[in-house]
């Protein structure tokens, strides 16, 4: 028996094993239904997997988009920008992706915004030439942060 082999998923060995996937870690429909589609189900089977995780709130989309906000935020300092083009290729709805960034406190967006700013500029001289200021505001838009946030970032950190 060869080793390559694939072996045939069943739509109820599949369930069962998205249900052990979305117990580990949070998962969305999109996500989930890529692994099934790879594992070749058929559509049918995708929607109904889909539909059972669903139901027993294994997957939970404004879960999920919530969750990867605040982790975006807080562990990878992204931007809201940045956050919402991920999550809109992820089929996520804009009233969900609009949703999760209520669920971002500002104090940790701002800190998030200093973060990114401070690491980028840590062996730059003060106050910062043009060039300087360019180069973090290219850094920090890049990262999916709003105008106003890097500036008011840039001015903070000119101050000390």
């Amino acid at each position: 028996m060869k080793k390559n082999a694939k072996t045939i998923l069943t739509p109820e060995k599949a369930l069962a094993r998205m249900q052990t996937l979305c117990a580990k870690s949070e998962q969305c429909s999109f996500d989930i239904a890529q692994k099934l589609k790879r594992a070749g189900l058929s559509g049918a089977d995708i929607k109904q997997t889909i539909a059972s995780l669903t139901a027993s709130r294994f997957i939970d989309d404004t879960r999920y988009a919530r969750a990867f906000a605040a982790d975006k935020v807080r562990f990878s300092h992204w931007g809201r920008r940045k956050i919402s083009f991920a999550l809109r290729l992820k089929k996520i709805s804009p009233e969900l992706i609009e949703n999760a960034f209520e669920a971002v406190p500002e104090s940790d967006y701002t800190k998030a915004v200093m973060a990114a700013a401070s690491a980028k500029s840590r062996d730059m001289d003060r106050p910062f030439s043009p060039a300087d200021k360019a180069k973090i505001f290219r850094f920090l838009a890049s990262r999916g942060f709003e105008t106003e946030y890097i500036t008011s970032a840039l001015e903070a950190l000119n101050q000390t």
